[in-house]
């Protein structure tokens, strides 16, 4: 049984470890033996630590919690790199850590004193997180943190036994990266799916069409401006038009909402709902939005929020030119893409028309079973893992 130490370093305000990995871990604990373990350097409050420590222990995962006093700062990556690596050390130790998984080359970097003899490194490269705060949080690419970090980003690429990315752009893009004589061959391309096969009945609703819905975070590549302007469209040709918004974040969408001139009112919902509970507000709503602002840094990006609509049976309107999405979705008539730049008005009417007559729920959850089904997602982590053992 191979040990497995997942790695990684957050804010407080996410839930991927509850939605995302912890049942992808679990399946691949149920379905080929490995046993998990997720260490989390985090910043986040006592109560949520407590609770994501809850989820994961019911998912049989071990959760060791690193704490952080402040947000992201010199501070907290001294301490991370030079004291809480004995803490790590000790645990990797203890529990005969065979494996060691850091997301993202921060984790890298505050880890990587940890590999000995008896560890295998699987990198988990996540998109490419350099490039978004390049994209997004205006880092330069000559300031000597970035330059710094690609040389460590670089590092991990060439250290790891293999490498796993989310999208096909990401694949090729690492393999170029590589200096000649390195393995292409370790670098795989995973889903972000956890679908299961879905047997309940979807609810009958006699809601006005359509009721729309975004869910996920509202950082500057989200796109919420443009998603707002999208629904004051449909709603000047659909007068019920209803949009719900789920995110953590619900002063920020409020701020947001309020600085385009808007008033809340029943035609735009913001709510927040425990993740076990995302999957029932989806089926209760008739379209998906997913937007996000197209960058070099948005072609490493799988957007969760794609699969989970899918699989709650819902058609989708997404942007173009993230990750692998164009190809994945760019035929299918129960999806819509959504460019602003040439944008056709009339098509899109069209479109939104056909969905309210369209009978299409089994034909999108057969499609994302197939597509983001989690045992499809846990087998390619499985091919990563032996190719590296």
């Amino acid at each position: 049984m191979e040990k497995i130490l997942f790695i990684t370093w957050d804010g407080p305000d996410v839930n991927y470890l509850e939605n995302l990995f912890g049942p992808i871990f679990q399946e691949l604990q149920n379905c080929y033996g490995y046993d998990f373990h997720v260490a989390q350097f985090t910043w986040a409050d006592d109560e949520k630590v407590c609770q994501r420590s809850k989820t994961l222990e019911q998912l049989g995962i071990n959760y060791f919690p690193i704490k952080l006093n402040l947000k992201f700062s010199l501070l907290n990556f001294l301490k991370a790199k030079y004291w809480d690596h004995f803490k790590l050390k000790q645990y990797i130790e203890t529990n005969n850590i065979q494996v060691i998984m850091p997301r993202a080359v921060t984790s890298f970097f505050v880890s990587k004193k940890l590999l000995g003899k008896k560890q295998m490194l699987i990198f988990d490269a996540d998109g490419f997180p350099l490039e978004e705060r390049v994209d997004f949080n205006g880092l330069s690419v000559k300031n000597l943190r970035y330059r710094f970090f690609k040389l460590v980003e670089l590092d991990a690429y060439k250290k790891a036994q293999s490498i796993i990315c989310r999208t096909e752009h990401a694949r090729q893009i690492i393999a170029k990266t590589l200096p000649k004589g390195q393995d292409k061959d370790k670098i795989f391309k995973v889903n972000n799916g956890t679908i299961k096969k879905f047997k309940d009945a979807f609810p009958i609703t006699d809601q006005p069409f359509p009721h729309l819905i975004y869910s996920g975070s509202l950082g500057p590549q989200y796109m919420l401006p443009e998603l707002i302007d999208l629904f004051l469209l449909i709603k000047s040709k659909f007068v019920h038009a209803k949009l719900t918004i789920l995110t953590m974040h619900l002063e920020r969408a409020k701020s947001i909402i309020e600085s385009l001139s808007l008033e809340l009112d029943s035609s735009i919902i913001i709510k927040c709902v425990p993740p076990a509970s995302v999957n029932e507000e989806l089926r209760k709503a008739d379209i998906g939005i997913s937007f996000r602002r197209a960058t070099f840094s948005m072609k490493g990006v799988a957007p969760i929020k794609i699969a989970e609509y899918l699989g709650a049976g819902l058609p989708v309107i997404f942007s173009p030119g993230i990750g692998d999405l164009d190809h994945v979705l760019g035929r299918k008539g129960f999806a819509y893409c959504y460019d602003v730049e040439n944008f056709d008005e009339g098509g899109f009417t069209d479109w939104l028309s056909a969905q309210q007559k369209a009978e299409c729920k089994k034909e999108i959850t057969d499609f994302a079973y197939q597509e983001y089904s989690i045992s499809k997602t846990a087998s390619i982590y499985h091919q990563a893992f032996q190719y590296g053992l």
